[in-house]
């Protein structure tokens, strides 16, 4: 482990690396190929660091397109995003919130890799080399994962369902801590739509690998937000007014998690 990077084996055939303490990408491998589940910010090599763990063939598959998840693309041939998302590869935008957390990060006293950039963070675009889509498999060999488009956190949002192990790999649709949608392109509707379908298998899961917060953690999470968001939509949590790093906000805080919508995001009526 370094300042910057903590490699984990976390269940068989499963690594996740930990950037900063807080930017989960997840290693996953069968007996043909592996598969990188997001490639962190771009900052170091991570590419050096999956060759360590396996001798396979690498193939990125990318949650959806903001920068904490598509930085390392570029260091692999193989990549794939949902269509929604493409432009963000193409076009990849490093928020200003983003150079002021490895500011911070590095002011606290810890070390991170400094070969990228006067910031640290420089998003190389990247063409996708094939489209993510509902109901498509990756078979890497004795291991499947199935994708499951699931919208709300950004409009190409995915998950990958590991069906015969009970995991999923839910990049920024649910975790534990802040689950932001109120982000361009988050649709706080959409997200409970989205997770109404993932509810209906909850109980078939055992470990859930988010891209941020406690991972694995299980699969209650799953019924929990979807309860959760379902009440703050219908306007039965009461909701607070903060300050993210992304602006205003109106915050509906449970036990593990909270919502972080709009600040003039309203509950519909009727």
């Amino acid at each position: 482990m370094t300042d910057w990077l903590e490699v984990r084996k976390i269940a068989p055939g499963v690594h996740v690396l930990t950037e900063a303490r807080r930017f989960h990408a997840y290693l996953v491998e069968g007996t043909q190929h592996a598969a990188l589940i997001d490639s962190g910010t771009g900052i170091g090599d991570i590419r050096a660091q999956v060759e360590a763990l396996t001798d396979r063939p690498v193939v990125v598959l990318n949650s959806h397109g903001h920068w904490d998840h598509i930085g390392g693309n570029h260091r692999f041939e193989q990549i794939g995003i949902h269509a929604a998302e493409a432009d963000r590869l193409r076009k990849p935008l490093v928020t200003q919130s983003a150079v002021e957390f490895l500011r911070s990060f590095q002011q606290e006293g810890d070390s991170a890799p400094a070969d990228d950039g006067e910031d640290g963070i420089q998003i190389k675009p990247m063409e996708p080399t094939f489209h993510l889509e509902q109901g498509q498999v990756i078979d890497l060999g004795g291991r499947q994962l199935q994708v499951w488009h699931t919208p709300g956190h950004s409009p190409g949002s995915v998950c990958f369902l590991d069906e015969a192990e009970r995991q999923l790999f839910c990049g920024d649709c649910m975790h534990e801590g802040p689950i932001l949608l109120l982000l361009a392109g988050s649709d706080p509707q959409k997200m409970l739509e989205s997770y109404e379908v993932l509810a209906e298998m909850a109980w078939d899961i055992n470990l859930v690998m988010p891209g941020h917060g406690l991972t694995p953690t299980d699969g209650r999470l799953i019924h929990e937000v979807t309860d959760g968001l379902r009440r703050t939509l219908a306007g039965e949590v009461r909701m607070s007014k903060g300050i993210s790093k992304h602006g205003a906000a109106r915050i509906a805080t449970f036990d593990r998690f909270m919502f972080l919508l709009p600040s003039d995001w309203q509950p519909a009526e009727g």
